[in-house]
């Protein structure tokens, strides 16, 4: 990056290097739309898929704006957050205020995946998360959305390339120091990309990539360059978190699987089950553990805060069975992100279990003679979730969020596959973080 220490008239200059690393499935596109990537078979209809922005190189592609975006949210005040990243203009009155700080965008370095959905389709670089437009006129899946997008796995690398500058070194000094905070938040961890809400686009400082510099004019015309000791980020005090916050703690004895839409169902009746290649399969991002995508968790939060919104109203007035303002502030409609946001979700254990069994017949509901069939789930499921409620929603959007943790706490949360047949069952227990 020392190229661009040329740039503009500014003489004094400080240069920041590190990386990021993602925790959760990434999504950064370039809105296009691909339709022969996920081909099945002659007779599926191709699945469109959201595909990801990306380079000259090939490679999966940062924006600087999208990481400026990210520092620039996580700011406490709007004072100090103009004063370092600009005012933009907004008409001929206001002429604006440029940004002291300038951030390249870069090529990631992606994490290989074998395992995850359609991951074979795109290379293992990607792979592709199957998603369904919600109606908000009952709140459950649309019938028909079914829409894709490709991913980045967690373990990608991102590099943050930034440069501050100023027209003296005491400005140069206090800017860096408005900065520090944020690297420390993104040290604790931040969210990029589509479907924040949703717990997608977590990344995270990568401990020990951190370098700075100082570089200032000298009268012959050169940059020095001096290296800046780098503080303990830890001892830090990042910005305050708005907002209520819940930790959850999600387990599951089993068997418990989110289906990989990815694999071929053609077995026949009469075919032997294999047990090496099974018919159905969990979702898994490494091969290990069980992939818990962060839609399943929230659309199952949605359904449990209609049911309880449903339980209050009164039967026969017309009004559709929890339809209510309170649950559309929490999880959002097309257009309006929702309220109540998954920041975290992990998966910290699970035990693959092949379960043979026998397909039954959908109209008699009796067994067809033959017809076995294999499904990779996991056993001992245990997950781990940070929800975080934003401060700007009314008294009855807080109260439903508060009811619904606790009935989640009392009564559970039934996840992924075959719930019908006991699958999938969680306790969870949740507790609130005063700290946030």
């Amino acid at each position: 990056m020392s190229d661009h220490l040329g740039m503009g008239l500014h003489p004094y200059r400080m240069e920041i290097r590190a990386a990021l690393v993602t925790e959760s499935p990434l999504h950064l596109g370039d809105g296009g739309v691909a339709s022969k990537k996920l081909k099945k078979s002659d007779q599926d209809e191709d699945p469109l898929l959201s595909t990801l922005l990306r380079g000259g190189d090939g490679l999966p592609f940062i924006p600087g704006s999208s990481l400026k975006g990210l520092l620039r949210g996580l700011m406490a005040g709007r004072e100090q957050t103009d004063a370092l990243f600009g005012v933009p203009k907004l008409d001929k009155k206001n002429h604006g205020r440029m940004s002291h700080v300038i951030i390249w965008g870069g090529s990631c370095v992606p994490e290989p995946v074998t395992a995850a959905p359609y991951a074979a389709q795109l290379g293992s670089t990607s792979f592709a998360a199957a998603r369904t437009a919600i109606n908000p006129e009952t709140g459950t899946a649309d019938a028909h959305k079914l829409f894709f997008q490709e991913m980045l796995a967690p373990g990608t690398k991102i590099p943050l390339d930034m440069l501050l500058i100023a027209d003296d070194g005491q400005t140069l000094d206090q800017q860096w120091q408005a900065l520090l905070p944020l690297l420390a938040r993104l040290a604790h961890g931040a969210q990029l990309g589509k479907g924040k809400s949703d717990g997608q686009g977590r990344v995270r400082l990568l401990p020990g990539t951190l370098t700075v510099s100082r570089h200032a004019l000298q009268g012959d015309g050169t940059m020095s360059m001096t290296p800046v000791t780098v503080p303990d980020l830890s001892q830090v005090t990042p910005p305050a978190h708005a907002g209520r916050t819940w930790n959850l703690t999600l387990t599951c004895p089993g068997p418990f699987a989110v289906l990989d839409s990815s694999r071929k169902r053609d077995r026949k009746a009469g075919q032997e089950a294999d047990k090496d290649n099974p018919a159905l399969a969990g979702q898994s991002l490494d091969g290990n553990l069980p992939h818990i995508p962060g839609t399943s968790l929230m659309g199952a939060l949605r359904a449990q805060a209609r049911w309880l919104r449903a339980l209050e109203g009164e039967p026969g007035d017309g009004t559709p069975a929890g339809d209510a303002d309170a649950v559309r502030a929490l999880f959002g409609t097309t257009g309006h992100r929702g309220r109540l946001w998954l920041e975290q979700l992990t998966v910290t254990a699970g035990t693959k279990w092949d379960v043979t069994s026998v397909k039954l017949d959908r109209f008699s509901g009796a067994p067809i003679d033959g017809a076995l069939f294999t499904t990779r789930t996991y056993t001992g499921v245990a997950a781990t979730a940070t929800l975080r409620l934003m401060p700007d929603v009314d008294d009855e959007t807080t109260s439903l969020a508060k009811e619904l943790l606790a009935a989640v706490q009392d009564e559970g949360l039934m996840l992924g596959h075959g719930t019908n047949k006991g699958f999938g069952w969680f306790d969870v227990a949740v507790q609130e973080d005063i700290n946030g």
